[in-house]
């Protein structure tokens, strides 16, 4: 009986390693502002988003936003497509500031509903993040917090 329960155990872990090829992105803004009518009005960082990106498949996902604040979750379901990987060899890494020179670099881009469109930028240390909509655009910039594969965080769950 514990021999069977090891077995299938051990056959689930297995599968659920090989079933997720991502990773779990946590951001957390820094910065923002927003631009309407030429006017740009700074504000204070306000959200922490989770991101589920799979590079195999040139796909990424907001799976949550957290109001910083009160920490309030959001449930946010965006999808994205990876337009460009680009590392510290790309010509486009020349205008990277130095600290920044580096890394790795993932440019998404989604559409969070009819009248938007979002543009993000997820490097190894920081994230930017532009979204157009009816008339404005939001802007922010912040931090990775945590970065890990998917396995990772699917594994300490299977394991409580």
């Amino acid at each position: 009986m514990l021999y069977n329960f090891f077995l299938t155990t051990c056959i689930a872990f297995i599968c659920l390693q090989n079933s997720v090829s991502g990773q779990i992105v946590i951001a957390e803004e820094t910065a923002r502002g927003e631009y309407e009518n030429g006017i740009f009005t700074a504000g204070k960082p306000e959200f922490r988003y989770r991101f589920e990106i799979d590079i195999k498949s040139g796909k990424a996902k907001l799976t949550e936003i957290t109001r910083l604040e009160t920490g309030t979750l959001i449930s946010q379901d965006v999808s994205y497509v990876i337009t460009a990987i680009e590392d510290s060899f790309a010509s486009s890494s020349f205008l990277r500031s130095k600290n920044k020179k580096d890394e790795k670099v993932l440019t998404l881009v989604g559409k969070p509903g009819t009248l938007a469109t979002e543009v993000i930028l997820i490097g190894e240390s920081f994230f930017e993040y532009c979204k157009a909509s009816s008339g404005r655009l939001y802007l922010a910039t912040g931090k990775i917090k945590k970065s890990t594969l998917a396995t990772d965080e699917l594994i300490e769950q299977f394991k409580k």
